[in-house]
């Protein structure tokens, strides 16, 4: 509630939910948030709030992005495929969603934040690489 009230005391306007019924936030769409709003940089959100940021290019999209300190995940909504693809390359954060809400996960992928968002690494390739230990070994002038 505290992040949507100050978003809103930012230049967002609550445009759907925002009201809370005991332990229950609705979902809540917030629209012209501007991109030096705290919730576009200093806030990772658990809760079901869709701030929107408009941007003129994919390149201002992809700044706007990458200027939070946090990178858990990150959707690309559109029917360009190669716009997709390039913008999920760019962007700052352990997973992308092409034109699905964050986050699609299985077992096998692995699954972590960048910058603040969490310690590294989960999964089963991830783990089984945490408790390895690789060497090399180099053989010259075998007969």
């Amino acid at each position: 509630e505290k992040q949507i009230e100050l978003t809103v005391q930012q230049g967002g306007k609550v445009v759907f939910g925002g009201h809370r019924n005991g332990a229950f936030l609705e979902p809540t769409v917030i629209k012209d948030v501007p991109p030096t709003a705290d919730v576009a940089r200093d806030m990772e959100i658990f809760a079901p709030v869709v701030p929107i940021i408009s941007f003129d290019t994919k390149e201002e999209a992809i700044k706007i992005a990458n200027s939070s300190k946090f990178g858990l995940c990150g959707c690309v909504f559109t029917a360009n495929m190669k716009d997709a693809v390039s913008v999920g390359a760019a962007l700052e954060c352990g997973g992308v969603v092409i034109n699905g809400a964050s986050f699609f996960r299985s077992f096998e992928m692995p699954f972590g934040g960048y910058k603040y968002s969490g310690i590294g690494t989960e999964g089963v390739m991830s783990t089984f690489d945490e408790v390895t230990h690789t060497k090399t070994v180099v053989l010259k002038n075998i007969c």
